[in-house]
């Protein structure tokens, strides 16, 4: 990729659906028991990921963080590379809804914006 001139990046969600579950808590990405940016266990599986994605394989140029949990995963990030590019969801995208149907969880039901 990068000798074609395409930078690398990587998707991370911070949320991390098999700590969920190993550490007996179900397995959802709202309403969450827990605040990922903060419970410790959770908090240092996530820096370690992200310490071995940023040590291991170059330059990182743009990071995602989908979900909650991102500011110890960004503050990881940019210590190890402060010029990555880090964004982050929620983000609606037109999958999540079928054309001129109101979503029915979505936030004060709206319909999608593409219908």
């Amino acid at each position: 990729m990068r000798r074609q001139g395409l930078g690398v990046g990587f998707y991370v969600s911070p949320e991390d659906f098999h700590w969920m579950h190993q550490n007996g808590y179900e397995v959802r990405r709202r309403e969450l028991p827990i605040d990922p940016n903060t419970q410790e266990s959770l908090v240092k599986l996530n820096q370690a990921q992200i310490k071995e994605l940023f040590t291991s394989y170059g330059q990182i140029d743009v990071l995602f963080i989908d979900g909650k949990g991102e500011e110890p995963v960004k503050q990881m990030a940019w210590s190890l590379q402060p010029d990555c590019l880090i964004t982050r969801g929620p983000i609606e995208t037109p999958e999540q809804g079928i054309p001129g149907k109101l979503l029915p969880k979505a936030s004060g039901n709206r319909a999608p914006r593409w219908s």
